[in-house]
């Protein structure tokens, strides 16, 4: 019987930028899923100013490159 041992991920080694799996555009949902904040906060946050983004009708948009560069996940 083989084993595979998995290695761990070498500090070195690139990493995914934040938010990698999103689009350029993201909607209340999405940053919520991708911060793991309550889709409600994170509307409220929308609203007060707190998070970046621009309301359209009645759905927010969020512009990734400005979540990112709020939640300081940009390279240091």
């Amino acid at each position: 019987m083989t084993r595979v041992i998995e290695m761990p991920q070498r500090c070195d080694e690139p990493k995914a930028p934040p938010l990698a799996g999103y689009g350029d555009i993201m909607s209340a949902k999405e940053v919520s899923e991708a911060t793991g904040i309550c889709e409600r906060v994170v509307r409220a946050r929308l609203a007060d100013g707190t998070l970046p983004g621009v309301k359209i009708g009645c759905r927010w948009v969020v512009p990734k490159n400005k979540l990112i560069d709020r939640l300081g996940l940009g390279a240091a």
